[in-house]
């Protein structure tokens, strides 16, 4: 995943309220996307997508993070849902925002 897409992600989550570096806008995405590819590099890679998938895979890991740092809990669901969004935004033909999901609990 490139640099400049991993950035543009940040920025898309500073936009919505949500910070996962502190500091200076410019200075916290270069380092967020140092520390993104640090952590993939590092072992905890998953595949490696392309344009059309990088925000999406970036909204869903910082998704999954809040949901084990419960003191972040309450982007979670706002996080999933940028990401759905930038699916659907990038891959117009291989999805199906009409289409109804259905959750099934034992």
């Amino acid at each position: 995943m490139r640099d400049i897409d991993i950035e543009q992600a940040y920025n898309d989550m500073e936009r919505s309220g949500y910070t996962p570096i502190p500091g200076p806008h410019r200075e916290g995405a270069r380092r967020y996307a140092e520390r993104f590819r640090g952590e993939e590099s590092a072992g905890f890679h998953i595949g490696s997508p392309d344009k059309r998938t990088a925000a999406a895979l970036v909204f869903t890991i910082e998704a999954a993070r809040c949901m084990c740092a419960i003191s972040n809990l309450d982007y979670a669901p706002m996080l999933l849902r940028m990401a759905i969004a930038a699916l659907e935004r990038d891959n117009p033909s291989a999805c199906s925002p009409g289409r109804s999901v259905k959750l099934f609990r034992s």
